[in-house]
This record gives C-alpha cells, sequence and structure tokens, in this order.
C-alpha cells in the first residue's frame, strides 16, 4: 500500500528530490515473515539431522538421519513452496501498482491536504530541473509519475536481487547448520573426536548452509514465479508445478546425499579427497551463478539526466504542437 497513500508518496518525492542520485531501499512487508518462518524450518530440518547423529554415535548424518531428514524434506518443502507463492504474488502485484501509478489516484484521509502535498511535489519536479515555472502543476505530476515508474523497480530488484531473495537472506536462515561444526570443534578439544572428522563436519555443514540451501531456495523461487496469480487446486496447473517440485527436491536431495557421502570416504581413504572437492566446488560456483552472477553487471547509474532530457523534449514539442494549433486557430 506503499504507492497508493498520499502522504507515503510524498515521502517518495521528498526522497527523490533531496538525493536525486541517492539509493532508494525497497524492503518487501512479507521479507520478515519469510525470514523468521525461514529460521524455523531449517531449524527443525537441523534438528531432525542432529538427533539421527545423537542417537546412533555416528559422525555423519547419513545411516540414520538422511531417510528421516529426506521424509521430513517433502512437507518443509511444500510449505516453503506455498509461502513463496504469497511472497511472488505481492511481488507482482507491487510491480503491477509501480506500472500504474498516478499520484493523482493516491488515497488521503483528509482531501484538504491533497492540494498541499501534490504542490509540494510539483516544487520538488521543478527543483530538480525536470519542469519550468511555466509547466502546469499536471504537467509536473505526470512527470513526478513517470520518475517513480522508471526508478522504483529498478530499485526493487537492487534490494530484493533478481530471484526476490538475496543471498545474504537465504544465507541467514540457514545459519543453523553453520552453528552446527561448533559441538564437533568442542569434542575435538576435549579428545573426544579426531581431526578428520571436525574437518568433514565443517565442510559439510557449511555446504549445506552455504550452497545447498540457497540452491534449493532459488529452485523454489523459479517455480514459485510461474504465474503466482493462478489458483492452485485440482488442475493441470498444480499437478506441473508439483512434478517441477518433486524434481528440484530429488536434484537438492541429490547434491546433499552426494556431498556427504564423499566427506564421510574422503575422511577414510585420502584419494577421495579430489572428488569430494569437486563436488564442493561445483556446488559453490552453481550459487555464485544464481546469486552473485546477476550483480557482477554494472549497476546502471541514476538516469535522472537521461529522463530530464526525454521528458523536457517531450514538453518542448507538447508546447510547439500546441503554439502551432493556436497560431492556424488565430489565422482568419
Amino acid at each position: 500500500t506503499y504507492l497508493t497513500k498520499l502522504w507515503t508518496v510524498y515521502e517518495l518525492g521528498s526522497m527523490l528530490a533531496l538525493h536525486p542520485d541517492g539509493k532508494i531501499i525497497l524492503l518487501p512487508t512479507v521479507l520478515p515473515r519469510m525470514l523468521c518462518l525461514g529460521l524455523l524450518l531449517v531449524a527443525l530440518l537441523g534438528s531432525v539431522f542432529r538427533s539421527g547423529e545423537a542417537r546412533a554415535f555416528k559422525d555423519t548424518v547419513l545411516e540414520d538421519s538422511s531417510l528421516v531428514g529426506a521424509v521430513l524434506l517433502v512437507p518443509v518443502s511444500l510449505l516453503a513452496q506455498v509461502l513463496l507463492r504469497q511472497m511472488a504474488v505481492e511481488h507482482q502485484d507491487f510491480l503491477r501498482q509501480v506500472a500504474d501509478f498516478r499520484i493523482q489516484s493516491a488515497t488521503c484521509s483528509v482531501e484538504d491536504d491533497r492540494s498541499v502535498v501534490e504542490g509540494n511535489v510539483v516544487a520538488f519536479i521543478q527543483c530538480l530541473g525536470l519542469a519550468s515555472l511555466d509547466d502546469s502543476a499536471e504537467q509536473a505530476l505526470e512527470i513526478f509519475n513517470d520518475l517513480v515508474r522508471e526508478r522504483v523497480p529498478g530499485a526493487l530488484r537492487n534490494s530484493v536481487g533478481r530471484l526476490g531473495l538475496r543471498y545474504q537472506t537465504v544465507a541467514a536462515m540457514s545459519c543453523v547448520f553453520l552453528l552446527r561444526p561448533f559441538d564437533t570443534v568442542n569434542a575435538y578439544l576435549h579428545g573426544e573426536r579426531p581431526l578428520p572428522t571436525v574437518m568433514g563436519e565443517v565442510v559439510g555443514s557449511w555446504t549445506l548452509g552455504l550452497a545447498i540451501v540457497p540452491l534449493a531456495v532459488a529452485g523454489m523461487l523459479y517455480v514459485a514465479a510461474d504465474r503466482p496469480s493462478q489458483r492452485l487446486g485440482c488442475n493441470a496447473f498444480s499437478a506441473v508445478l508439483l512434478a517441477r517440485h518433486a524434481v528440484l527436491m530429488l536434484l537438492v536431495f541429490g547434491s546433499w546425499y552426494a556431498c556427504n557421502a564423499s566427506i564421510k570416504k574422503a575422511r577414510r581413504h585420502g584419494v577421495w579427497i579430489a572428488p569430494c572437492a569437486g563436488i564442493v566446488a561445483l556446488l559453490a560456483s552453481a550459487t555464485a551463478y544464481v546469486y552473485l552472477q546477476p550483480g557482477l553487471r554494472p549497476v546502471q547509474k541514476s538516469s535522472m539526466g537521461g529522463l530530464s532530457k526525454r521528458l523536457q523534449d517531450e514538453i518542448e514539442g507538447d508546447r510547439h504542437t500546441a503554439h502551432e494549433a493556436h497560431g492556424h486557430a488565430a489565422t482568419p
């Protein structure tokens, strides 16, 4: 509702006027809920893995808790998919609001304030050099509408990433796996675990938290972005969505299993160190490509100058057309 209320739109206008080249950061209201729920779901999954280890007194989660984790992964991933589709719907609605944005249509609880707010926005546009003092208030407001439509979508992409969640946010959700190795480190310091076990725990847990879980979330975000407004139910679209989700989960579980299996073998046989390192490097490279590669492109600088020139050319063209029409009308 940020772009539908007059006073919040006025706040945006103030930001553009005071910092025309500044960075706008937009955070969806659903993001805190997604972060908290993601933390809970990943913590639940991590607790199951750790419980399996504790019961069997094993150094790895493969033999006892992998099957439990795979079974638990199904409802957890489905719940996450539903939540991500809800976030995709809100993201799509926001972009639609930006595309149709008009400050004249913004709601105001006290209509007497509208003339004051719109007058200040007109003054902002004139201070930015996007409109002259000779332009009407309606022209200046239309210029402001174009400015919002041009800058806000890019600000949203820079704030939440190309996929809808930034890598830092997803990595924060899986922090439970990043802290797991400290239990093994403590056991090593007390002489209860050998060093290869500690190294295997660090590599396995951090690969899971920093690569496998982010890749799984990226895949679910990609699936959720497919027609997010489409209602789920007993239809062909839901069947296709479920099939894509199942394939994704098989890939996630397969990569996790392969990583842990290679780590287990590398602890016992040195010849497996190279394949283990290759699997970890492949997962890390895939994560970097999915999340970080779009960010390596040069960020487009503020287009205020280009927008100003384009809008001024349009205004001058309108003036010239109006002047010619007035001249023809005045000719007897």
